[in-house]
């Protein structure tokens, strides 16, 4: 299947995602640490603690995160006094050579074995609903911090996701989930704190907004979804990307964040760019506009 061929999808007028009620603040609780942890990376300095980190999932995000981890072991060492050491990660082939600086012997595709792994911090990324909710669930039920980027979990299931961190005292951090590097969610819980927005607007899917603006620059569609795979900005479902489906997860959970409004309660109207896109960017064009895909939501009370 070509990436034209995978964007062939029908559009929907509307999407809901149904999560249980739970509070929305995120408690944030000290990781246990041991010294006894085999520990990887160089570091000038002696660290003081070491972090143990099970990761699952060591596709494109999770192997970058190791790596980043790795080159930074010396400066969080000597800066933070801690080190942290990569004790377990689940992937569905062992045998692949993933070049990371990590042991290879840590790799399993057993996902009990690495559920009944005790771990200071479980980071989530493997994507979509499941078998990310079963991890998160164990996780936090362990006592350990959950530490996710994954946009489709936390939407179909942060409120509950958040009840349990709240009942084990421990940490769930997901604010990679809109934005990524960009500091949305913490930014949104501070403002919560102080004056609250009265609506949030934006662009909130990069994939797409890449590949119009490949088209406004006279690109066909099929070369520009090409270019975005090669550059990794595109997942591996990338028709979410256009269909609405990505933005609409991520402002389900800015409108939970920001205005306390529940993910069940959300009442969100998706409008598709495919088919027709690059119809509809020759349109903007041609009228003096841009095409964009813009996410938008205000609170029922406000004016």
């Amino acid at each position: 299947m070509t990436p034209l061929q995978q964007l062939e999808v029908p559009s929907s007028p509307e999407v809901r995602f149904p999560l249980p009620a739970a509070s929305i603040g995120i408690n944030r609780k000290a990781s246990r640490f041991t010294d006894t942890v085999p520990q990887f990376g160089s570091a000038t300095a002696k660290p003081q603690r070491t972090i143990r980190i099970a990761l699952a999932g060591c596709g494109v995000v999770g192997s970058g995160l190791v790596r980043l981890l790795h080159n930074s072991a010396a400066a969080i060492a000597s800066r933070f006094g801690v080190r942290f050491a990569i004790t377990s990660v689940l992937v569905r082939d062992t045998t692949r050579d993933r070049r990371v600086p990590i042991d290879s012997r840590v790799f399993t595709n057993d996902l009990e074995s690495f559920l009944a792994h005790d771990a200071d911090v479980v980071i989530e990324a493997v994507g979509g609903e499941e078998p990310a909710r079963t991890i998160a669930i164990s996780a936090l039920r362990r006592g350990s911090k959950l530490i996710t980027a994954n946009k489709e979990l936390i939407a179909a299931h942060g409120e509950s996701l958040d009840e349990l961190a709240n009942l084990h005292r421990t940490g769930l951090d997901f604010g990679a989930a809109v934005g990524g590097s960009a500091p949305v969610i913490s930014t949104l819980r501070d403002l919560v704190g102080a004056s609250a927005p009265r609506s949030v607007r934006g662009i909130l899917n990069g994939t797409s907004n890449f590949v119009i603006t490949q088209l406004e620059r006279g690109a066909k569609l099929e070369s520009a979804l090409e270019l975005a795979c090669a550059r990794g900005l595109a997942e591996a479902d990338f028709t979410r990307d256009f269909d609405g489906c990505d933005a609409a997860a991520k402002l389900s959970i800015i409108a939970w964040i920001a205005f306390g409004i529940r993910p069940s309660a959300l009442q969100l109207r998706r409008i598709s760019l495919v088919p027709g896109l690059e119809q509809l960017t020759r349109i903007a064009v041609s009228r003096g506009g841009r095409l964009r895909l813009i996410a938008e939501c205000t609170p029922p009370s406000s004016p």
